[in-house]
């Protein structure tokens, strides 16, 4: 090419042009973030609703519904769920990946302001921008012997988030504790015996707890603002408040009906670390943050935070995700080291000079820091997935500098100069190399285009991978040729290493060339075996269960666990010495922690920090399901152990199948959903199942005499709110202490029993102020209802959810479920999937289609090359069935299942084999050109002078991805199944395509053969 000798004339034009890349690559390397994936906003819009006491029908029915006609047809909406329960409507619309989410908010703001059909007395929805769930980043817990929870919330609230959340990066900060709350406990009987009902007391504390701007006061040219002390602010000042009613009767103070106290906001959530009382803060980081750089400011403010601790405070760090991330990115580095190493010895192996290793080598340093500068200029970071393209891009980068020095070494050896010997070598090859070189970037840009969470992650992979290989193209044609005139003689040709070398590849020529005979005398049989790996490789790929990613060692397990609907923190409590025994009794579990009562009063979360991944034999994946077994001991809670998601924007159990019914008959939904739990938890293929549908929540239902309360002069609107009064915890105007706003919270005290009785004797004031009990007109009927009502794209719907045995994949676990819901037959039901169960099945299309996208790419760029319609056709298919078929065997004897790391692996393998094809076919065309007329003749010869520069390519590419094979430590299981899929797909493929292609090329070109061939 012209460029090549243009840079051997003038090597300053390579030379300031290799330096100019690898100083750019340094400078963009310093101003990239860090992280473990690329960020991937998988967004959602919430709207939640509070009714405080209505049921969880009349949330659907009022609330839900409503919500659910306004924000039909709102665009860029992957799908949208409801779950209605006592008190709370949410309404989630998951948005499409990629779409506008401001501009869906604004759509749905609209949308809901529009609503009219809302109870009278509900507050309006608040509609919020939700992230995906997720465990937390960060979990600190906090402890004390001498500080109560209210008062260590508090302290935490007042001081310690406000540091927190300052910091850079840090995007949300969650206490899981009770936190200061004037709390007044009404007493019923006192409160009959001084005549008094709760909307008395309700009354006076909106009246006189108040806070006002009385203005200013003007005199003598002087101005004095005016503070009227109206506001209550101890627990004093409410006791001592009088309550006013109807009646004429003597003065009653609320400390006269009441027990105030300065409780806490929500005394059934309890948390315990250790075994010792605590309160948790969970902390999220921005999207785009650098964890690392948020873990060290995290820690540097907890350790200054920690000298101003009152009393005996502690901290301790119980998740820190950072360390994660920071062991997973220094494995990677430390394999791109050894890939280094390993490249080096293989190209040494093939050349047998450190003179002529030198050359290719250089390729890898400017390559790799070169193409940081594409990672800058595109917004991207340095996580695991653009490091892992540096470690397959360790292997590649060399491949065309290899070639160019193998064209020059055998020129010198007939007898040019090493100067000529390169333009010649060059000239020969330079249309493969940049065919070679495009071939690869078709192989990987699909990956970039195809949306969904495989488009936000490996976009990144595919840009850099695509990149270095791009810049090692450049340097093969410029720099390369120049080390060749320059480093290489053909003195060097006789020293004993390289002649041992030039010997042993001789050897290795001609027993491949005799090999290669009596394989294409064989007949049709090559034929035969290409056609048997064809249909091979296509049975593997459906054989192999299908999951959306590896599950990883992140050094934590979480457990989520819940009693029976009816039950509170009080039932939770008396299982968690039960909880802690599982705990204590698992060696590689340091620390712990569980919150009772959060998100439900039947429900508790967990974590379980492990210890450090070199202090341990067993990994989390190997501990989730022995800690599993153990809480299934526990039979009064319902736990589940679960692993953190390995991948950003996935969140909820692993597998999600919904039922959806077309009439809303969710009796129905739940017989069906039971029946078909008894399967699924027989058949093997789920280490926990259960539904989120329970028909296990006792309700009350309150009949009203209309008539006798139109006699006594009461609504029925008085009796909504004396209930609501006493007993949804109603929070009424805030009170101001030590300079901060806590809430009023009013509630019937709990110790007065019987609680049925309690209730009926409730006093409500009529018109003409008498006090009539609510039982005079009211019959209580108990009843059972779900704990809640959801919906999934506006149909009833039970989500079946669960964790998958080991092994299993999601495909496997959602054709179990398809055939079991047919085997019922039910009328009127339809599935769906939510959650990594959806994502599993859309991402795995989405990789379908950048395979396909990738072949016509190659096709299309071969025919230009190659001007033929066929021989493009035996470069693929003479070599990516055998690669794939290798790699899926290998999975298969592992037991690993296709995901998107294998996926992404194969679709590696494409590029990585076709240069092979290219480079046997073009050969034999290039000899067919210059006068071997013999086709046998031509394929054997080709493929016998490129059979040198086909064993380093491979085994650099083979031993290069070999240290991804011995991963430890963080994220090692992706980094292991894509090193497997590399080398096994290699080996196999670059050894039969030796073989097979050559047989396929002369099929295909049989109508040249003469008779004689």
């Amino acid at each position: 090419m012209k460029i090549t000798e243009l840079c051997l004339r003038r090597p300053v034009i390579a030379t300031a042009l290799s330096i100019l890349l690898f100083i750019s690559g340094l400078f963009s390397l310093g101003q990239l973030s860090v992280g473990l994936y690329p960020t991937v906003d998988a967004d959602a819009i919430s709207i939640s609703a509070w009714y405080p006491g209505a049921s969880a029908e009349l949330m659907d029915g009022r609330v839900t519904s409503e919500v659910l006609s306004a924000v039909s047809g709102v665009e860029d909406v992957s799908y949208v769920t409801s779950n209605s329960e006592t008190g709370h409507s949410e309404v989630v619309l998951n948005l499409r990946l990629g779409s506008d989410t401001q501009k869906a908010l604004t759509n749905i703001m609209e949308r809901v302001n529009t609503i009219s059909r809302f109870p009278a007395d509900m507050d309006p929805p608040q509609i919020l921008h939700k992230e995906p769930e997720r465990a937390p980043d960060f979990a600190l817990t906090f402890t004390s012997d001498t500080m109560q929870n209210a008062q260590m919330s508090d302290y935490l609230t007042r001081v310690v988030k406000p540091r927190l959340e300052a910091l850079h990066g840090v995007g949300s900060v969650e206490i899981l504790g009770s936190g200061y709350a004037m709390r007044i406990w009404l007493d019923p009987q006192r409160m009959e015996r001084y005549g008094v009902t709760a909307v008395d007391v309700s009354s006076s504390l909106k009246s006189e707890n108040i806070q006002l701007n009385a203005g200013v006061l003007r005199e003598n040219n002087q101005r004095f603002q005016l503070v009227p002390r109206t506001g209550l602010s101890t627990v004093s000042d409410f006791t001592r408040l009088p309550i006013v009613t109807s009646a004429n009767t003597a003065p009653v103070h609320l400390g006269d009906v009441a027990r105030v106290e300065l409780g806490g906001t929500q005394p059934q959530v309890k948390s315990v670390f250790n075994g010792k009382p605590a309160t948790v803060v969970f902390i999220h980081w921005k999207h785009g943050s650098n964890p690392l750089l948020v873990g060290e400011e995290l820690r540097r403010t907890i350790d200054e935070l920690r000298l101003n601790f009152p009393y005996d405070l502690k901290a301790n760090l119980l998740i820190d995700s950072s360390e994660y991330i920071s062991g997973a990115v220094h494995e990677v580095f430390l394999t791109i080291l050894l890939t280094c190493v390993a490249v080096t010895l293989a190209i040494f192996f093939g050349t047998g000079t450190l003179r002529a290793v030198s050359i290719p080598m250089v390729a890898i340093p400017l390559s790799l820091v070169s193409v940081c500068l594409l990672i800058w200029l595109c917004g991207f970071s340095i996580n695991t997935l653009t490091l892992l393209a540096m470690v397959l891009a360790t292997g590649l980068v060399v491949d065309d500098a290899i070639i160019v020095l193998d064209v020059a070494l055998h020129r010198i050896r007939e007898g040019d100069s090493p100067w000529q010997a390169t333009l010649k070598g060059v000239h020969e090859i330079s249309s493969s190399l940049v065919t070679m070189t495009l071939t690869l970037a078709i192989a990987y840009l699909p990956l970039a285009f195809i949306g969904g969470i495989v488009g936000k992650l490996f976009s990144e992979f595919a840009v850099t991978l695509a990149g270095a290989v791009i810049i090692s193209g450049v340097l093969a044609l410029t720099l390369t040729p120049v080390m060749c005139a320059r480093l290489l003689s053909q003195n060097h040709q006789q020293s004993r290493m390289v002649m041992h070398v030039e010997s042993l590849f001789v050897v290795l020529r001609r027993r491949y060339e005799r090999y290669l005979v009596k394989v294409l005398r064989t007949g049709n049989f090559p034929l035969w075996i290409w056609a048997m790996t064809l249909i091979g490789g296509v049975s593997l790929f459906l054989m192999l269960p299908h999951e959306l990613a590896p599950k990883e060692d992140q050094g934590s397990l979480m457990v989520i666990a819940e009693g029976p609907s009816a039950m509170d923190t009080s039932y939770l409590e008396k299982q968690a010495p039960a909880l802690e025994a599982i705990y204590h009794s698992i060696a590689e579990i340091s620390n712990f922690n569980y919150v009772l009562g959060v998100p439900n009063d039947n429900q508790l979360i967990s974590f379980a920090r492990l210890t450090d991944w070199s202090q341990r034999q067993r990994s989390a994946m190997e501990l989730q399901p022995e800690l599993q077994r153990k809480l299934a001991t526990i039979p009064a809670l319902q736990s589940v152990a679960i692993l953190p998601s390995s991948l950003p924007g996935v969140g909820g159990l692993p597998f999600q199948f919904v039922l959806k019914h077309e009439d809303k008959d969710y009796t129905k939904l739940d017989a069906l959903s039971n029946a078909m739990l008894r399967r699924m938890r027989t058949s093997g293929l789920f280490l926990f199942v259960t539904k989120d549908l329970k028909y296990d929540a006792p309700q009350i239902i309150l009949q009203l005499d209309r008539e006798q309360l139109a006699k006594s002069g009461i609504t029925s609107a008085d009796v909504g709110y004396t209930l609501n009064l006493a007993y949804a915890n109603t929070k009424l105007q805030p009170f101001t202490y030590e300079g901060r706003s806590y809430d009023v919270i009013l509630g019937l005290d709990k110790s007065t029993q019987p609680a049925m009785q309690t209730l009926l004797d409730l006093q409500v004031r009529s018109t003409n102020g008498s006090l009539s009990r609510l039982g005079s007109f009211m019959t209580p009927q108990n009843q059972v209802v779900p704990t809640s009502l959801k919906t999934f794209q506006k149909q009833a719907a039970v989500t079946l959810q669960g964790v998958l045995m080991p092994g299993v994949g999601q495909s496997q676990a959602v054709e179990f479920s398809r055939q079991i819901l047919a085997d019922f037959k039910a009328r009127g039901v339809s599935y769906d999937l939510a959650g990594e169960t959806r994502q599993s099945e859309e991402e795995g299309q989405r990789l379908l289609i950048a395979f396909a996208v990738a072949l016509v790419g190659i096709y299309c760029l071969l025919t230009l090359q190659l001007t033929s319609l066929w021989d493009p056709l035996i470069v693929l298919f003479g070599s990516i069935p055998f690669s794939v078929f290798g790699a899926l065997l290998a999975l298969l004897w592992f037991g690993i299942p296709l995901d998107l790391f294998t996926q992404v692996g194969i679709l590696t393998l494409v590029g990585l084999i076709s240069k092979q094809g290219i480079l046997m076919v073009h050969t034999a065309n290039t000899l067919s050109e210059r006068g071997v007329k013999n086709i046998w003749l031509a394929i054997t010869r080709a493929s016998a002078s490129r059979l040198r520069a086909i064993i380093l390519t491979s085994l650099t590419m083979v031993l290069g991805a070999m240290p991804l094979l011995f991963a430890s430590g963080p994220a090692a299981k992706s980094r292991f199944e894509l090193g497997l899929v590399i080398v096994s797909g290699m080996l196999l493929g670059s050894f039969l395509t030796l073989f097979l292609l050559p047989s396929l090329y002369l099929f295909v070109h049989r109508n040249r053969m003469e008779p004689r061939q």
